[in-house]
């Protein structure tokens, strides 16, 4: 664990370990603009040895924030108290990262101790709220959003590259988009929340259409030499995990192909269907596959490869897929792509598992695999219950930490050099891809 305290470097940010705070809401900010409380804030946190801190959610538009007390990046106002902010932040000795997004139709809320729900119809502290189609999402968020025209949504894109401009020019050196938790760039992903015909939805490059378009832009606008990250909910629970995990796979992989530097793995939050498995660790395995599938750069849905062995060992799977690629041979007809959170080398169609396989699935449970690719491999483990640790690993090397008494398979690389430690029980020993990239088990 002492890598946890070694510098990393991704292009050209530098931090001084690998702990970052994640972006965390406030809820303090008049009309987006930043106060005392945000600058004492972030200042103190900066302090206390963090060598990266992001700054919270902040809205690229006035309708785009979650409630009316959140930061905002759309006028020279916000622009300049954000930057003495991220002044404080480095001379604290962190590297000062901002998320920028819009709350689409979860937008025109009351703060969390104020109820957490749709601001009531007439109050005026409320807005119209938009999103890819007229869906409400329903529960305390009952309001139906209004359809976003094409105009609209090229508006919207804008902002998006404006923000990012001011961003840059306020001497932010670490860039997060905001695609994730049932905001508006995940509810044009999700099928729950977008049912469009045009170009912005339908099949898979439809949905992913306004998330990739977003990206370049922003991409055009933020140094080639800072990072540019995204959190992107890749799992919905919701009963179709499968097919949403392998399409989640192959955006992810369409976004580092565009110049993605890093991707925090999460969750959708787009249906009131999900069913959320909380448990520690719980999006662990699912962060690997993402890592492991996006990093290989395979296939997009449909044709995500994946392989007839399990991960790990070369050992034929028995009905359920593994966990992830396996010797790149595309999938038979029929079968899952991918295998889900906690799945193991001997998961089986009927449900029955074995002695092996159980332990298999219940150390792949409990393991912490951490999440990343990126160009050198910054892992988070993000701000959630099933991984609130908040550290940051990988860079030169992958390691898996263990969130319960069974120790995980441990594989990671180090100047060329390949290790591995503690398989659990019942797993065998990991092998190298032949990629360069270690296959897991479980």
């Amino acid at each position: 664990m002492s890598a946890l305290f070694s510098s990393f470097k991704l292009k050209d940010v530098i931090l001084r370990n690998r702990i970052a705070i994640p972006p965390m809401c406030q809820y303090r900010a008049i009309d987006g603009v930043s106060n005392d409380w945000h600058a004492i804030h972030y200042a103190s946190l900066a302090r206390g040895g963090a060598g990266l801190l992001i700054v919270e959610a902040t809205a690229v538009a006035p309708e785009g924030r979650i409630t009316p007390a959140c930061l905002g990046l759309w006028n020279d106002e916000q622009a300049a108290g954000l930057a003495r902010i991220a002044a404080s932040i480095k001379a604290g000795g962190a590297v000062p990262g901002i998320q920028i997004g819009h709350a689409g139709r979860k937008a025109s809320a009351n703060r969390p101790w104020e109820g957490d729900d749709h601001i009531a119809a007439g109050d005026p502290r409320g807005w119209a709220t938009i999103s890819p189609s007229a869906v409400a999402f329903g529960a305390n968020l009952p309001k139906v959003p209004q359809a976003m025209s094409v105009e609209e949504i090229a508006r919207v894109r804008q902002d998006f590259v404006a923000a990012a401009r001011r961003a840059r020019d306020a001497g932010f050196e670490w860039l997060e988009l905001h695609f994730a938790h049932g905001y508006l760039a995940q509810s044009f992903f999700s099928v729950h929340a977008n049912q469009r015909t045009d170009q912005y939805g339908g099949d898979l490059a439809g949905r992913s259409r306004f998330l990739l378009e977003t990206l370049a832009a922003v991409r055009e606008v933020w140094p080639e030499n800072l990072p540019l990250t995204a959190r992107f909910g890749v799992i919905e629970f919701d009963g179709r995990d499968e097919e949403t995990l392998a399409e989640s796979i192959a955006l992810a992989t369409a976004m580092r192909q565009a110049g993605l530097d890093l991707l925090s793995v999460s969750m959708g939050f787009s249906t009131l269907s999900a069913r959320i498995p909380w448990a520690p660790a719980l999006l662990a395995p699912v962060a690997g596959q993402v890592r492991r599938a996006s990093a290989a750069g395979n296939r997009a849905a449909g044709g995500v490869v994946v392989g007839d062995r399990c991960a790990g060992h070369g050992r034929p799977c028995r009905g359920r897929w593994a966990n992830g690629p396996g010797d790149g041979r595309p999938r038979p007809p029929g079968q899952p792509a991918l295998g889900l959170p906690g799945g193991a080398c001997a998961w089986r169609r009927q449900g029955r598992l074995g002695l092996a396989g159980a332990l298999c699935a219940l150390a792949g449970a409990l393991s912490s695999e951490l999440i990343g690719w990126v160009r050198g491999g910054a892992a988070q483990v993000g701000d959630y219950p099933a991984s609130r640790s908040g550290a940051w690993l990988g860079g030169p090397f992958f390691i898996t930490a263990t969130g319960g008494r069974l120790p995980s398979i441990t594989l990671w690389r180090t100047r060329g050099v390949e290790h591995s430690l503690s398989p659990a029980p019942g797993c065998p020993a990991g092998r190298p891809r032949q990629n360069g990239h270690w296959e897991h088990g479980p």
